[in-house]
């Protein structure tokens, strides 16, 4: 008698699990419901706040460089190349054979260097990425 009485607990326990695990809603309800008791039971408020942040910003690269000095050098053949410091006497710099000095200009390393072809088109470089 007591024997049959535990085997048919056992059983509607096993129909009541078999219920849950067969259906997701029961499952998530279930889970639901022991959180909730677990945090009534064993929680406590909440003693930092919560601050709402800002959304994070991504930075470029351009962003993260120090503007340091530098001064672009253009050679008579169209070689370009970077110098640190805006004090470099651009004459005196070593060139190619058949090569010398055209321009110079003073920039910063974050800046973009506009170079202007014989057709007219335009290229933008970052500063800091010229030899």
């Amino acid at each position: 008698m007591k024997i049959r009485g535990e085997q048919d607990a056992l059983s509607a326990e096993r129909d009541e699990l078999q219920k849950i695990l067969g259906s997701k809603q029961r499952l998530k309800t279930l889970v639901r419901k022991e959180l909730e008791s677990i945090a009534e039971e064993y929680g406590d408020e909440r003693r930092s706040p919560l601050v709402q942040r800002d959304e994070a910003k991504a930075y470029s690269e351009a962003d993260l460089l120090s503007a340091e000095p530098l001064t672009v050098v253009l050679s008579q053949k169209g070689w370009i190349r970077a110098a640190k410091g805006h004090d470099v006497d651009a004459t005196a710099l070593n060139y190619k054979s058949g090569d010398g000095y055209l321009a110079a200009v003073p920039t910063r390393s974050n800046q973009q260097i506009i170079l202007l072809d014989s057709t007219g088109r335009s290229y933008a470089l970052p500063a800091h990425t010229l030899p």
